[in-house]
């Protein structure tokens, strides 16, 4: 018996021996070479290759290089992929110990073959994903001359920024800095502050952004309190194996008003500012530093603004499955305190009144830190926490005028577990515990609590189906209000593909927010009075949405278009009630408002030659269904348009946006309002025009750089955004890009 296992070990052994000498012995190769822009020298950093169906794959480094190792003999398709470029791929027969291979990329005026991660909180494919999702990249963001993260989501299909809120497909309508019902991530930490639940805008790291991801209607079901109407999410770009230095600088100015009596500066306003930035990967250890610094004198009096920020994220492999990184992130804003204009005669002076001596100064910190380990090919779990610290504070006010200031910390961990628990079904469950703490003279000292638990199963059994079914609990408690708060938000999407180049998708889910501690509390006397109301209850929505989209090519143009209806249920809405205390309109926040808005969404984009076209239009119904009244602040058509015109290396880049004018400001109660804020329901249809002309050295190989001349609304078409505040009017600026 002993001799006979012998023998078998021996076997095993010697089978072992000739297999592993012949795994050991095979014929290996590296690919290699340079990817670069075609028709032109213009090298591609951060373009994805990699051999299908295996782990082998790189990326292209500053210098447009990539590097392929372990390659067996043989023959491969090879893939590559790069934001902003048409995905190629091509078959490789591989028979030497070194191939040399150039690739060259076809650049769009837009991005089709996009991966996404914030729908489902993993890497997909964009057309798997069964609700809306819009993508900007990191180019746009450059050459549009963007500093503030509000900026960039003009620019998007279905989204209207007003001044401090951001209303995804009507979602919200305008309450100055509180209460966001768009959820914001960067890296996938939550930045709502803890006091307001507000975003802000000038904190976030423009210049290493390397994407922005916008999903469209209720995200609760993954995002918890904030998603109401959708969620915002930025991921900052992976350093290479080469260093990389950018340095972005501008300088410009605003053009004078067309009406003398608007004119409060006797020279042009100047708005100029610089940004640095380095990362680098040196073995396991990746590094990212940046910084910047932008002045804004402003078209309006004691409007002007100086801030700066400071980034940083280092990370480290531990191993092939386990990684971490730790980011910091500082900001400082100080400006004037324009809140609205005196009258529409004089819509750049603040009401005469004013105090000009007054500034606001806020101050922003957030660090974080995630750990990832692989547990297989598609299993990972993962661990993050955070804490996102805010001031604001009123600075040079004149003795006995109230101050209104807070400071707060959310403190957030998340623990998510993401794996295939079998051939057909990939699960996605987590953890998650905020507290949100206040120290303020305005709200009083209040600690605020929201525990969650998600679940989320992507079950792939029908052909060309995809089903995503999910769901997540979150119960809130806010110290000094006895009840506690439970909300289920369930979730429930379908994309199927059998159509091909057609694919359909379909969604449902419930959304809900939680009101921010600065609506409960919030007990301020100037310039209105504002009453708390410790009683609100969260705010909840229900989304249906059915699109489809295609992407084909006819006579060698290449097409995509998106089409959506959807409508959202809101119930328990905050809004700002006014009612007369004396003489002086007063205010309490309520859970006024029950809401329905219904529309449609259609996005189109092609090329014909080398010329770029995307145009899209958001058609919406929105109706207060308790009044049955148009909801306010909410515009019935938005429509985008973009064109872009490559010209060996120059490029002309033109945006058109038209929103319309809102149908409804105030209500009938609300009147007296004009008597404080003169002019207040003036507005006008939206036209905005903007024109920029890009010359790229890059591509010429003269030197790394790129020039951009940006010309922002330049038919100084005068509007306003938000209720006594006259819009941007034309600016011109110079824009200079070094890349090293």
């Amino acid at each position: 018996m002993n001799d006979m296992l012998y023998h078998k070990a021996l076997l095993i052994l010697l089978l072992t021996l000739i297999f592993g000498y012949s795994s050991y012995s095979q014929e290996i190769s590296v690919v290699k070479g340079t990817v670069k822009e075609r028709n032109n020298s213009l090298l591609i950093a951060g373009a994805q290759i990699r051999i299908q169906n295996s782990k082998i794959g790189a990326h292209s480094d500053a210098k447009g290089f990539y590097a392929l190792k372990n390659v067996p003999f043989g023959k491969h398709i090879l893939i590559i992929k790069c934001i902003g470029y048409k995905a190629f791929s091509q078959e490789i027969s591989v028979d030497k110990s070194e191939i040399v291979l150039h690739i060259n990329l076809e650049p769009l005026p837009y991005s089709t073959d996009e991966v996404v991660v914030s729908a489902s909180k993993r890497v997909q494919a964009v057309q798997d994903v069964p609700i809306s999702i819009s993508v900007i990249d990191q180019r746009a963001i450059a050459d549009r001359s963007i500093t503030k993260i509000d900026d960039a989501l003009r620019y998007v299909s279905g989204v209207n920024v007003a001044k401090d809120q951001v209303s995804i497909r009507g979602s919200s309508g305008f309450a100055l800095g509180l209460g966001s019902r768009t959820a914001i991530l960067l890296d996938g930490f939550p930045l709502l502050s803890g006091d307001n639940a507000d975003i802000k805008f000038d904190m976030m790291p423009m210049m290493d952004i390397e994407r922005i991801e916008v999903i469209k209607g209720a995200g609760s079901a993954l995002y918890g309190t904030g998603a109401l109407g959708g969620v915002i999410s930025m991921f900052t770009a992976s350093p290479k194996e080469h260093s990389q230095i950018k340095v972005r600088g501008f300088s410009g100015g605003y053009d004078n008003p067309t009406y003398p009596a608007w004119e409060v500066f006797p020279t042009t306003p100047l708005l100029y500012g610089i940004d640095a930035s380095y990362s680098q990967r040196i073995g396991n250890f990746t590094a990212t530093v940046s910084g910047g610094y932008k002045y804004d004198r402003s078209y309006k009096l004691w409007d002007d603004s100086k801030r700066w920020n400071i980034y940083g994220k280092f990370g480290y492999d531990f191993s092939e499955q386990t990684s971490c990184f730790l980011f910091l992130n500082s900001a400082s804003e100080e400006r004037g305190n324009f809140l609205f204009w005196n009258d529409l005669d004089s819509a750049t002076k603040p009401p005469t009144t004013s105090n000009m001596n007054e500034r606001r100064l806020s101050k922003k910190f957030v660090t974080g830190a995630e750990v990832k380990h692989l547990i297989g090919d598609d299993a990972f779990l993962l661990v993050r926490t955070s804490a996102f610290a805010t001031s604001f504070d009123e600075l040079n006010k004149a003795p006995g005028e109230e101050i209104v200031a807070s400071d707060a910390i959310s403190w957030f961990t998340e623990t998510q577990l993401s794996t295939s628990i079998s051939q057909k079904n990939f699960l996605t469950v987590g953890g998650v515990f905020t507290v949100n703490s206040v120290d303020s003279p305005t709200y009083g000292e209040r600690s605020q609590s929201i525990g969650s638990g998600y679940s989320q199963i992507e079950n792939t059994s029908f052909t060309d189906l995809i089903i995503t079914v999910g769901g997540r609990i979150d119960i809130e408690k806010t110290e000094s209000i006895e009840q506690q708060h439970i909300q289920f938000s369930p979730k429930l999407g379908l994309s199927y593909s059998g159509f091909l180049p057609l694919r359909l998708r379909s969604s449902f889910g419930q959304g809900f927010r939680t009101p921010a501690v600065a609506e409960r509390f919030a007990n301020i006397r100037n310039p209105f009075p504002v009453n708390a109301n410790p009683k609100l209850v969260p705010e909840r929505s229900t989304t249906f949405e059915i699109g489809a989209n295609s992407e084909f090519t006819i006579l060698d143009i290449p097409t995509s278009w998106d089409f959506s209806i959807y409508q959202t249920e809101f119930k328990d809405l905050v809004e700002p009630q006014i009612i007369l205390d004396g003489a002086v309109p007063a205010i309490t926040f309520n859970n006024l408002l029950s809401a329905r808005i219904q529309g449609a969404e259609f996005t189109f984009r092609s090329m014909f030659g080398s010329i770029g076209f995307e145009t899209s239009i958001t058609a919406m119904y929105a109706r207060n269904t308790i009044l049955n009244t148009p909801l306010k602040f909410r515009s019935p058509i938005l429509w985008y348009n973009r064109i872009w015109i490559p010209v060996s290396e120059f490029e002309i880049q033109v945006d058109y946006r038209f929103i319309a004018r809102s149908e409804r400001i105030l209500d009938e109660n609300e009147s007296n309002f004009e008597r404080h804020i003169p002019d207040i329901q003036k507005r006008v249809p939206i036209h905005v025009l903007d024109l920029r002309a890009i010359w790229n050295l890059q591509k010429k190989e003269i030197a790394p750089l790129k020039v951009i001349v940006n010309a922002k609304n330049v038919l100084n078409y005068y509007y306003v955004e938000v209720i006594g505040n006259l819009a941007p009017i034309r600016q011109f600026s110079l824009q200079c890009e070094l890349n090293l």
